[in-house]
């Protein structure tokens, strides 16, 4: 296999949309089963399920290019990888963090960027609180895209 197939063998066959919320399904279910848990490297094991069956680029081709099939608006937050949030490996999200969740010129640039020369199809807009979502919805209306909503106690993603 070519190092650009290998790039391309983690895109979820489909609709992406739901291959990304199916993602966050599973994370949420292992994050409600971590919760439960008070040994840490029990909480990991809970945690790490979410990869089973999922696809991991050959390091090679990953260190030749990228093509990743999501990007992402997110708010800057060290609490959790936005990558876990969805059960994303290496090369199949292209991040943008901002504090606030917002569609400043140098992210809106990087979004361009991930959809205009890496051909990323879905850009999909995060945040933690109901007070964020409106800031969600105007960030995807500049951008022309859905926004999203992800709700840290439950670890579950809404599409607003």
């Amino acid at each position: 296999m070519s190092q650009a197939q290998q790039l391309r063998a983690c895109t979820p066959p489909g609709h992406q949309l739901e291959a990304l919320l199916e993602g966050n399904r599973r994370f949420a279910a292992a994050w409600q089963a971590a919760r439960k848990l008070n040994d840490a490297t029990q909480r990991m094991q809970a945690l790490a399920g979410i990869w089973q069956n999922n696809c991991q680029a050959d390091p090679l081709a990953l260190s030749q290019g990228q093509k990743p099939w999501v990007a992402l608006l997110s708010c800057a937050d060290s609490r959790l990888a936005v990558e876990w949030m969805f059960a994303n490996r290496s090369g199949e999200m292209f991040q943008v963090s901002a504090a606030g969740n917002t569609a400043f010129d140098d992210a809106t640039a990087s979004l361009e960027y991930a959809v205009s020369v890496l051909g990323v199809a879905l850009v999909p807009v995060d945040d933690l609180t109901k007070a964020i979502q409106g800031n969600a919805r105007y960030s995807a209306a500049q951008l022309s895209i859905r926004s999203a909503y992800f709700d840290i106690s439950s670890g579950r993603v809404s599409v607003l």
